[in-house]
Formats: C-alpha cells, sequence, structure tokens
C-alpha cells in the first residue's frame, strides 16, 4: 500500500518499467493524463489517487481525492476495469485493455500480470503473492490464500487455497498441474532484466529516504 511519497513514486515507475513503457517526467502528470495511452492513464491515476486518498489529509486533500477518483473511475470505465485501489502492489502489468473486474476484499503482491475477462469475486477475503500471473477468463472465489509466483491457466476457476509457490494452477475446480518458475523468469530475459530494474530502482529510493 501506499503510505509515503516515495512509495507513490516507486509504484509508479514498478508499473511503467514492467510494462516496458518509455518514461514520464514525474514532474509532468499533464502528460500522463493526455498524451499517453488509455492503460498508461489508468496506471497513472490508479497509483495517484492511491497516493491521495492515503496520504493526504483535510479539505483540501478530500477535494483532490474526489477529482482524482472521478478521472480514475471514468478512465477505468472506458477500458473495462473495475479495480478498486489499495489492492495491487508495484509492478501491475495489464497487457490489454477489457473486463477485469477485482473485489475491494483482495491483496495482491508485486509484479501481477493480470489479463482480460478476469473475475477475482466475493467479499470474503483473497490474498495473491508475488509475481502472481493470471490469464485470461480465470475467476478466483471465496476467502483463499495463494502463494508466490504462482501461474493460473486460462479459464481456470480458483475456490481452494495453494500456498505452495512456484506452480501453476488449471482446471474448474483448479488444482497443481506442474512445478514453474516465476512467470518473468519463463517469459524469458527482457522481464527478468526489468524485475531487475525494479529492484535497482527500490534500493536506490529507499536508501535516500531512510
Amino acid at each position: 500500500m501506499i503510505k509515503s511519497l516515495t512509495d507513490y513514486r516507486y509504484y509508479l515507475e514498478a508499473d511503467r518499467i514492467i510494462a516496458g513503457r518509455k518514461k514520464v517526467p514525474f514532474f509532468s502528470p499533464i502528460v500522463s493524463l493526455f498524451s499517453r495511452s488509455k492503460i498508461d492513464r489508468f496506471h497513472y491515476l490508479l497509483r495517484r489517487t492511491e497516493y491521495i486518498h492515503n496520504c493526504s489529509k483535510g479539505l483540501v486533500g478530500s477535494l483532490r481525492y474526489k477529482w482524482f477518483n472521478y478521472l480514475f473511475r471514468r478512465t477505468s470505465l472506458k477500458l473495462g476495469f473495475s479495480i478498486p485501489i489499495n489492492v495491487f502492489g508495484p509492478g501491475l502489468f495489464i497487457p490489454h485493455y477489457g473486463t477485469i473486474v477485482v473485489n475491494n476484499n483482495v491483496k495482491v503482491g508485486a509484479n501481477c500480470v493480470l489479463h482480460t475477462c478476469v473475475c477475482i469475486a466475493g467479499s470474503k477475503k483473497k490474498i495473491i503473492g508475488d509475481n502472481a500471473y493470471i490469464s485470461t477468463g480465470v475467476i478466483i472465489s471465496g476467502g483463499i490464500n495463494l502463494g508466490n509466483n504462482i501461474t493460473i491457466s486460462a479459464n481456470s476457476m480458483v475456490n481452494k487455497n495453494c500456498e505452495r509457490d512456484g506452480v501453476m494452477l488449471g482446471g474448474t475446480p483448479a488444482k497443481i498441474i506442474k512445478n514453474r518458475k516465476a512467470w518473468y523468469i519463463e517469459d524469458g530475459t527482457k522481464y527478468e532484466s526489468r524485475i531487475k530494474e525494479i529492484q535497482i530502482l527500490k534500493e536506490k529510493l529507499y536508501s535516500v529516504n531512510r
């Protein structure tokens, strides 16, 4: 969760790096809003709204939150996203726009890949670890915990815990199909290098602010 300006910068940059997007100057939010793709705009508004909601206080903070939340919801609607704030950790990667529905009782770790036609539903709490790869058409329901480095194959329904790390889940209901390394390792050196860049960024940002 974003709790400081440093967190905000880290989350925003991690989202950009994992997707391979070009860097936008931090001092130029207007560029982020109006001159980039809709998904780029969504990421900016998601993190900006989270930062203002969590860190801004008083009347001015309330007014800023209402404005950015309006922009965030408007952009989300255009893309088909129903994704609440304060759900996804840094490094969220959404390759394509289309229907994605996520309940606000979900907590997902860093470096999640989220494809279209995904539904993470139900009022019960769900915790998903780092480096999750959630393929197209996946449904996740019930109160569940999923470990780190888990890949969920397309059109699967997950309704049971899987706290084991580094596996692929598939089927309806989903079960362990095989052991599998983290998605960024399986998908080639391009993504591994991006993860390393994010780690370097994290060390740089937080070492300066200790």
